[in-house]
């Protein structure tokens, strides 16, 4: 795996997206410029939950530059104007770029995404301290 993923600069000097892999997507080692911990409420199960990220703070979600909200979208997800779905289409709006072609982890050509995949220092890593899982109401919870 490109454990540096590459990160372009325009001759304009504007920054251009974090060009990702297949096997850093599918393994959650992505993220992306302008991206933030997702808000916990937004985060449906256990394994969103309690899931390091890649700098141990949690899943990361885009945050959207016209009014800075962290929005529910993952910081590297594909969009179609359907909402995100496995969906060869990129989100043009994130700041990290994913292979044109699906990977196995879209669920396209094979079952979405697992935390029993995810890069294996991930393991190692504490869960965010800011968010428990609340297993009376099935939930995510801030702290």
């Amino acid at each position: 795996a490109n454990t540096m993923p590459e990160y372009f600069v325009r001759p304009t000097n504007k920054s251009d997206s974090i060009k990702y892999e297949c096997e850093d997507y599918c393994a959650q080692r992505v993220f992306g410029l302008g991206c933030e911990p997702c808000a916990p409420a937004n985060l449906t199960t256990q394994e969103e939950c309690l899931f390091p990220g890649p700098f141990g703070n949690g899943l990361l979600c885009w945050v959207n530059p016209r009014d800075m909200v962290v929005t529910t979208t993952p910081c590297c997800a594909r969009k179609t104007d359907r909402g995100l779905i496995p969906n060869p289409i990129l989100n043009p709006e994130t700041t990290c770029r994913l292979p044109v072609k699906p990977c196995d982890c879209d669920g396209l050509n094979g079952p979405e995404f697992n935390f029993s995949h995810a890069f294996a220092l991930s393991f190692y890593m504490p869960a965010p301290r800011d968010r428990y899982w609340d297993t009376v109401n099935n939930r995510c919870v801030a702290v």
